[in-house]
């Protein structure tokens, strides 16, 4: 099936965000984020991003058991 918009905005959120590639998987019933790296200080840096306390976006609703990567 092709790519879910919704899961294709997502996806592009989190390369924003994180400055690097980032791939999503639908795998049975869950899903898996992939997140690129060439070397630990990029993988530093990753780490950094994510441990960043800041107020979240809102989301809109999302039906994660029927969206397509």
């Amino acid at each position: 099936p092709p790519p879910d918009p919704e899961a294709e905005s997502m996806k592009q959120q989190l390369e924003e965000a994180l400055g690097t590639s980032v791939k999503l998987e639908k795998e049975g019933e869950s899903s898996k984020v992939t997140i690129q790296f060439s070397s630990p200080a990029e993988l530093y840096a990753l780490i950094a991003k994510l441990q960043q306390k800041s107020e979240p976006t809102p989301l809109p609703p999302a039906d994660l058991n029927n969206f397509t990567i």
